[in-house]
């Protein structure tokens, strides 16, 4: 919801405190949110870059790829998990592409050149 509440008031020049957050609140928020980030983007990248599957993945049968079909190195794995978490924030909209691309790729995936692949 904080999320949310950033990007529309980025969006649309609306300060936080008019969409009812109090101050305290994003002094807390925001930290926390980079926190969330630097966890979400450290997970990805160590589990990408070491197996090529995170847990999830491995549990459905999925892997991620490059475009060659070979495993992904470390800087491969850092963009696509940075590009992930900046796709994700406008409402998921960059990864809702994937439903509307005939290869089922994700704006991220474009952006890193990977693929989710069946393991």
């Amino acid at each position: 919801m904080i999320l949310a509440a950033l990007y529309f008031g980025a969006t649309y020049g609306l300060s936080l405190e008019a969409l009812g957050f109090s101050a305290w609140l994003l002094r807390l928020a925001l930290p926390l949110l980079i926190l969330v980030a630097i966890i979400f983007v450290g997970y990805q990248v160590f589990f990408l870059a070491t197996a090529g599957q995170t847990p999830g993945q491995m549990l459905l049968g999925l892997k991620v790829a490059d475009e060659a079909g070979d495993a992904l190195d470390l800087s491969r794995a850092l963009a696509r998990a940075f590009l992930v978490l900046v796709c994700g924030l406008p409402l998921a909209l960059g990864l809702l592409l994937l439903f509307f691309n005939p290869q089922g790729l994700s704006l991220a995936d474009k952006w890193s050149r990977t693929r989710v692949i069946r393991a």
